[in-house]
């Protein structure tokens, strides 16, 4: 074991300024990693709006069978394909589109005009024996291959 002698209060407070200094610092590193788990972490399941810009489609539909086939993807990503049959202006500039008749894009982001065959990507948000909704939801230009 090393010992030191003391000389005064001078080589005290630089002592321990030397071991402030030598301290591994945990502190910083641990809070990054954490802000970036939180920050994936909501990405990905807060903010739906994020997996709709930058995710991938767990599924494709077309319009047509979209209904059926979209139960198995609540709250995922899904790809349709379809005509758009009616076009709904909402607040904030957004729009709600039906795509043929049973998929309804809400919280849209973008302009379509009725009767445009357009792909749209959105995360389902419910099904019932009637409609997908997908919100929010955007127009797409990925490739498509209907399952």
């Amino acid at each position: 074991m090393i010992t030191r002698k003391w000389h005064g209060a001078a080589d005290r407070s630089s002592l321990w300024a030397h071991n402030a200094v030598m301290r591994p610092r945990i502190g910083i590193p641990l809070l990054f990693a954490a802000c970036a788990i939180l920050f994936n972490f909501g990405c990905a399941h807060i903010w739906p709006a994020w997996a709709v810009d930058y995710g991938k489609s767990a599924g494709q539909f077309t319009a047509a069978t979209a209904r059926v086939k979209a139960a198995k993807f609540l709250h995922q990503r899904i790809t349709v394909e379809g005509k758009v049959t009616h076009v709904e202006s909402a607040a904030g500039g957004r729009q709600k589109v039906w795509v043929g008749d049973s998929v309804i894009c809400d919280e849209f982001l973008g302009q379509v005009k009725i009767g445009e065959e357009k792909r749209f990507a959105g995360v389902v948000q419910s099904v019932d024996e009637r409609h997908v909704v997908l919100r929010p939801s955007m127009v797409t230009t990925e490739d498509f291959h209907a399952q």
